[in-house]
This record gives C-alpha cells, structure tokens and sequence, in this order.
C-alpha cells in the first residue's frame, strides 16, 4: 500500500494505545532501514470474525509517501508461516514508478458524484476505492468527506448479517460510534445487505461525525463494505450523496 504522505506523520498512529483502540495488540516493534529510507518491522495480532490473525508489517517512507507491506496469516499457522513471512516482507523495495490505481481493474464499479472524486494516485492497495473532496487520500480535517468500497479479502462467513454490519462500524480508524440511527435491510444489484446510519465522534479531535455505512453479501460468501463518512455540519450535503453513490454499485460479475 502507498500512502501519499509523509512517512514521520503516517507511523504516530501505529502505536501501542492507537493501535489498542482499534482491538489491535502490538505484539513488537523494530526500527529497520529499506533502501536507506527509515522504517519500522510491527509484529502484531488481532482477532476478526471470529478467527485470531497474526501479521507482519513493515512501515517505510520518506516526507512525500509512506509505503506498507502487510502479511497476515493465522494465529494457528505462527510455527509454519511466521518467518518465511517476516522475511518476505523485509524483501520489500520501493519502485520508482509507481502505477495509479485502475477503477477498470477492480471487480466493481460506483459512480461518483459532484463534490467526491476517485482517488487517482493508489497502488497495491487490493480492490479498494476511495473517494475524497479533492480526489487526494489525505484530508485537510477529520470532517472532510470520504466514501470508501472495499470486498472483504475472503469469503467470511457471517451467521448474522445485520449483528455483523453494526460491528463493523467500530472498524473505521480513529472514530468512536456514538449512536447507531438507523439499520435497514437493502437489495443493490442483487445482492442483500444492510444499510447503517450512526452518528459518531472523530477521537483525536471530538469533533461530531455522520457516518453512512452499506455492507453487501454475495453469495460466495465476504461481503462488500461501502463507507461514508463526514462533519456533521456538512451532513446534510453529503449524506445523500453518500446514498446515491452506494446505490450506483455494480460489480463486475466476479462477486455474486
């Protein structure tokens, strides 16, 4: 993953009580060098869906991007793949050229909207899209908008799909739910799911958020999670055009 910022502001939020809020245990952390560009090696676990994961992760970057190589396996795989993993991701090495992100690319496609355009400079990210007021990953402040569309990365089973979408609204980095609004049951282009409105907080700066969650499942199993989230003063604007956006989703046939 690359991240268009720079790598000192990027690695403050990857510490022990941060990552903790998140129900993510750091397990350790190691200051490394890739390609004379400062780093860090985090070893860390957390529990998801009811499985225990374990991951590997490395943290590199300069004043303009920030790069993070991710290797996630099982807890109880620690004694088969923990090491070979470790060393993969320490093989990392930054590209000169890094390729943009390719909406035709991903398994889905949602239309985007006056005021919310696609972020253009993404890579390695998986099939993810996110879109931003000014079509840049890095907001100005924590109530600027922000709509995202992220597949799960396998088929999760989920007994309980709206018990499942309310969880998940405690999974955006750094915002505390303070109140769950509204849950109702959607179809989009044939797949069931649950629409969620809550209201929330952003934690490092209090200010008030709304927050329009959409979480699909396709047959096979996973499900699709499309997020928006913005100020609650500007709400009123953007909530709908959160809406629209969800409802334009269409995947590529890959997820049914």
């Amino acid at each position: 993953m690359v991240i268009p910022g720079p790598f000192r502001e990027v690695i403050k939020g990857l510490n022990r009580k941060d990552l903790a809020a998140r129900g993510i245990k750091l397990l350790s952390k190691q200051s490394i060098k890739i390609k004379n560009q400062p780093g860090f090696l985090l070893e860390i676990a957390q529990d998801y869906a009811g499985l225990k994961f374990r991951k590997w992760i490395v943290v590199f970057g300069n004043d303009q991007k920030t790069h993070m190589v991710t290797a996630t396996f099982l807890k109880k795989d620690v004694a088969k793949l923990s090491t070979p993993l470790k060393k993969v991701v320490l093989a990392v090495s930054p590209i000169s050229k890094p390729t943009s992100a390719s909406f035709s690319s991903l398994p889905f496609s949602v239309t985007a909207v006056d005021g919310l355009m696609l972020v253009q400079k993404m890579s390695g990210v998986g099939p993810i899209a996110v879109f931003s007021k000014n079509g840049q990953l890095t907001v100005s402040a924590s109530t600027d908008p922000l709509f995202l569309v992220a597949p799960s990365l396998g088929a999760v089973s989920v007994s309980d799909r709206q018990a499942f979408a309310v969880r998940r609204l405690s999974g955006y980095p750094k915002t505390g739910i303070t109140a769950v609004k509204s849950t109702q049951e959607i179809v989009i282009d044939n797949l069931p799911g649950w629409e969620i409105i809550a209201e929330a907080q952003d934690q490092p700066t209090k200010a008030p958020l709304k927050l329009y969650q959409v979480m699909l499942f396709p047959k096979q199993g996973g499900y699709v999670l499309m997020t928006g989230i913005v100020g609650s003063q500007q709400s009123s604007l953007y909530m709908p055009k959160f809406k629209e956006m969800a409802w334009s989703y269409k995947n590529s046939g890959r997820l049914k």
